[in-house]
């Protein structure tokens, strides 16, 4: 049976990391939604007619990794279905496709010419001289490539503006910091976050407003080893960061702390499920057994993450029922709901939709996250849009008429 979900206020879409095919896959879920009734609030601030609220636009956008390049396409006012032309490569589309050499920016100087000067420091740190030191320091290069020409590419040929403010979404960018444990999430405003009582919440994280969106990107799609870490000129100097998911996995928090009561979140780390046709992953070399491991330790994270929030909702309810019960008075009823909630960090009004491949989706284990060919794009697309409308079917939404933004005011 569908569950019922009334008239939201403020609808985010959450997109994880997971190379090329995690930004197709969220493009797929992206057109899903829309067929599904829902829009994206898109294109400059300024040039965005007062909307009604229906209910059913998605005004906060937030994207780690490929997510971040996959929201910032949606922001940037491009129909959706005009990015998937660009995707799959046809003439047609507003932008070009994006191409290895716009993707793999190979780092050769860190890589070859900083290793032998590199090496005496490496062992010194390590004061040892044995065969692991020495192994180790030949590893001294920061990552195979750069994401310079990613940052270039979105911003000479995709944003219609480098600066968070002018959208007329919230776009929030999320990055790991290199050096010292923590996040910077760069976006249009500074959230509150007083709210959230100290366990959770990374007390190294911040919000800031000074870095453009082309190099937040960049720097978000870090992703070690295969990346260097990127540098951020922010207020407090230049920044080494990293891949955005690398702290945390699906930063639904920040679509909360944006006012958000609906939460869509589409994510691709779906472990493999052995099929008698495809056999053990053991036959498959170190590639699929790696990320087996990496999708099977994400995938317990967002189980607990979704786990500990359905547990707190069942205390709720469990005290709603106890005061009925034995006739607690209403008023002393609410003010320890009202302290619960908050230190539990819960909103009851708060709705996750969670969208990933379900686990028939073996194909798409076995894909890879860099393929660019038309091909495989429309697959990977494919893929996310039947598992939206897989996922999706189990809600009945009442979109209401549109209402005049001022009267809703």
């Amino acid at each position: 049976m569908a569950d019922t979900l009334p008239h939201k206020k403020k609808i985010g879409f959450v997109a994880s990391g997971g190379a090329a095919k995690a930004a197709c896959f969220h493009m797929g879920v992206a057109l899903a939604l829309q067929r599904k009734g829902f829009s994206f609030r898109t294109g400059l601030e300024r040039e965005h007619t007062p909307r009604g609220l229906t209910g059913r636009e998605i005004e906060v956008l937030v994207g780690s990794s490929a997510g971040a390049f996959a929201c910032s396409l949606i922001a940037s006012g491009y129909p959706l279905e005009d990015i998937y032309r660009s995707f799959l490569g046809q003439r047609n589309a507003s932008f070009p496709m994006l191409k290895y050499d716009q993707m793999l920016d190979f780092n050769l100087r860190d890589t070859l010419l900083r290793f032998l000067p590199r090496l005496p420091k490496s062992l010194s740190i390590r004061g040892s001289q044995s065969l692991e030191a020495i192994f180790q320091s030949m590893f001294t290069a920061n990552g195979f490539c750069t994401t310079n020409k990613l940052e270039r590419y979105l911003r000479r040929q995709l944003l219609p503006s480098n600066n968070f403010k002018d959208f007329a979404s919230e776009l929030f960018i999320v990055t790991t910091t290199l050096d010292n444990p923590g996040r910077l999430i760069c976006g249009p405003r500074e959230l509150t976050t007083h709210h959230r009582p100290a366990q959770y919440f990374d007390a190294e994280t911040r919000y800031i407003t000074e870095v453009e969106i082309s190099h937040a990107a960049a720097a978000s799609m870090s992703l070690p080893p295969m990346f260097k870490p990127y540098p951020l000129r922010t207020s407090d100097g230049i920044v080494w960061t990293f891949d955005g998911e690398i702290r945390k996995t699906l930063s639904t928090h920040i679509a909360k702390d944006a006012g958000c009561d609906l939460i869509i979140v589409s994510y691709t780390h779906q472990p493999y499920n052995q099929r008698e046709d495809i056999g053990s992953l053991i036959d498959y070399g170190i590639p699929s057994i790696l990320i087996q491991a990496i999708y099977q330790l994400v995938e317990s994270r967002i189980i607990n993450s979704r786990e500990a929030h359905d547990m707190k909702r069942l205390v709720i309810e469990e005290i709603k029922a106890f005061a009925k019960k034995y006739s607690i008075d209403d008023e002393a009823r609410d003010d320890l709901l009202k302290s619960l909630s908050q230190k539990l960090n819960f909103n009851p009004d708060i709705e996750y939709i969670f969208i990933n491949p379900s686990d028939r989706e073996e194909d798409l284990f076995f894909s890879d996250h860099f393929n660019l060919s038309p091909t495989a794009m429309e697959k990977i697309a494919e893929s996310g849009f039947r598992s939206a409308i897989r996922v999706l079917k189990n809600y009945n939404f009442t979109f209401n008429e549109p209402v005049a933004e001022q009267q809703a005011v």
